[in-house]
């Protein structure tokens, strides 16, 4: 029997929901794979596209970072100054709730990825794991950020 792949529908969602979260920046960096990472945050918020034993079609850890590699976008390093999170991508940030603007942003990209999979926690609850991912990459970046 071949070994399951995640269907398309979540290879075009993963690729949407990275790109309608993140943006370009200069100094941040975004976790791949990780607790607070971009794949964590799709797996909590949108669990229909993350592979489980019910799940065939998900995407696993190793295909999502392949979807995002393909993709200019998203570039990987990776960091032994950070062991329990070895690989981000650099150059992208996660929009900042706190911000009313990027909370506007967040909103839409909400609207529209909830049109493509159904989501697993209403936007306020969306909210709250953003902003505590926004947090926790904040405090990784100081702390790999040479003085």
């Amino acid at each position: 029997m071949p070994r399951a792949m995640g269907s398309d529908v979540n290879r075009q969602f993963a690729l949407c929901f990275a790109t309608s979260l993140t943006c370009s920046t200069q100094k941040s960096t975004v976790g791949c794979v990780a607790k607070h990472s971009l794949f964590d945050l799709m797996g909590r918020s949108f669990p229909v596209a993350v592979r489980s034993a019910s799940n065939r079609t998900g995407l696993t850890p190793c295909e999502f970072k392949k979807v995002l590699g393909q993709n200019a976008a998203f570039v990987q390093i990776r960091s032994r100054k950070v062991p329990e999170e070895l690989t981000r991508y650099i150059h992208r940030r996660l929009f900042d709730p706190d911000n009313e603007e990027e909370l506007k942003t967040l909103r839409n990209a909400w609207l529209v990825l909830s049109q493509i999979r159904t989501p697993g926690m209403p936007f306020t609850d969306f909210v709250e794991i953003i902003r505590d991912a926004v947090r926790h990459n904040a405090s990784l970046d100081a702390r790999t950020r040479p003085p």
